[in-house]
């Protein structure tokens, strides 16, 4: 059993360590979006997601 900060290298008994699994949801309304971060030693964020509804067809991209 991990205790302190052991939870942050390798999840609390997560078989895939510490991911935020989300699954986006189509919109009827075409909606785009775009994240970007910036931290200490380099590390930088990106992410860009589009959903929309054609029909009965709903599209989500990420």
């Amino acid at each position: 059993m991990l205790q302190g900060t052991g939870h942050v290298i390798y999840g609390p008994l997560n078989n895939h360590g510490i991911v935020n699994f989300r699954s986006l949801s189509p919109t009827t309304t075409p909606q785009s979006k775009i994240d970007l971060g910036q931290g200490n030693d380099d590390n930088f964020q990106r992410h860009a997601s589009h959903t929309r509804t054609i029909g009965d067809l709903g599209i989500a991209v990420a």
